[in-house]
């Protein structure tokens, strides 16, 4: 049983950890990606807009990404957005164009 054990500890510490980046494509701008596990959205006059974390199109407020690596993000009528961690503005600087 140690044995067994030892060797799913082992089998765990050496598994590599997958990151994910979500591309999309801008008419006229070309090819955006985002950042390691973050999100990105196409903001009406703005551009692609990314995050750290999911990004979501909020009404009045723009682009809202969580500020978390592989975060989540939703809005809620009446409510606003709500982010695991915190609710920043999309960045332009954070999309890397290919």
């Amino acid at each position: 049983m140690k044995r067994l054990l030892k060797r799913l500890s082992l089998l765990l510490c050496i598994t590599p950890t997958i990151t994910f980046a979500e591309c999309i494509d801008v008419p006229y701008l070309g090819t955006y990606c985002s950042p390691p596990n973050g999100g990105i959205i196409n903001a009406p006059y703005l551009g692609p807009q990314c995050g750290y974390g999911q990004c979501i199109q909020v009404p009045y407020l723009g682009v809202q990404c969580s500020n978390v690596s592989g975060g989540g993000a939703v809005y809620k009528p009446y409510v606003g957005a709500q982010c695991q961690g915190e609710c920043v503005s999309g960045d332009s600087n954070l999309c890397q164009k290919l």
